[in-house]
C-alpha cells in the first residue's frame, strides 16, 4: 500500500486497475476482495478501479494487454502481461520471480519483497521513464521465454521416446 501511494503521489497521471489472476476457482482467494481493502487505504481513490470480471486465459491476457504497465506480486499476472506485450514489474515474494526475470534479461523489472521500498520505486521509475526501452525488453523477454519453453518441451519429448 505504501509503495502504491508513493507511485500515485509521484505520477498524478497514472490510473490503477486491479485485475486478478486468481478468479473463478473454488478454494482460491479472490484477489478482487483484497484489492477492495487496499483501495480504501490509497491516497486517491478516484484513480482506482477494481475489475471483478472472470476471464478465460486468453481473455485475461487481452485484458492485461489493454494497459500500459503491470505492477504486481502475482508471477502469472506478470507473465500474462508480457505475453500481451506490456512491461511487467514483479514484486517477487518468492525467489522464482526474480530468478525468472534474470533468466529473461529483465532483472531490473523485478524486486524482491524483502528489498527496501526505495528499490521498488527505482525499478518502477526505470520502467516507467524508459517505457519504449521497457517495451523492447519485454518483447525480447517473451521471445527468450518461448525459446526456453520449447527447449523444455523437447527435453520431455526426448525423455518419453
Amino acid at each position: 500500500v505504501a509503495f502504491l501511494n508513493l507511485v500515485l503521489n509521484k505520477y498524478p497521471e497514472i490510473q490503477v486497475e486491479f485485475l486478478s489472476t486468481c478468479q473463478g476457482i473454488t478454494g482460491y482467494v479472490d484477489d478482487s476482495l483484497i484489492a477492495q481493502e487496499i483501495a480504501q487505504t490509497l491516497v486517491d481513490k478516484n484513480r482506482i478501479t477494481i475489475n471483478q470480471n472472470i476471464y478465460t486465459t486468453t481473455q485475461l491476457i487481452e485484458a492485461f494487454a489493454d494497459h500500459d504497465l503491470y505492477l504486481g506480486m502475482r508471477l502469472h499476472g506478470a507473465i500474462f502481461s508480457m505475453i500481451g506485450g506490456i512491461p511487467a514489474m514483479n514484486i517477487s515474494y518468492e525467489e522464482k520471480g526474480t530468478a525468472l526475470y534474470g533468466d529473461l534479461g529483465i532483472d531490473k523489472h523485478a524486486v524482491s519483497l524483502q528489498q527496501p521500498i526505495h528499490d521498488w520505486l527505482e525499478s518502477f521509475d526505470y520502467i516507467y521513464n524508459n517505457y519504449q526501452n521497457a517495451l523492447q525488453l519485454t518483447t525480447e523477454a517473451v521471445r527468450k521465454g518461448r525459446e526456453m519453453a520449447d527447449l523444455n518441451v523437447n527435453v520431455i519429448k526426448n525423455a518419453l521416446e
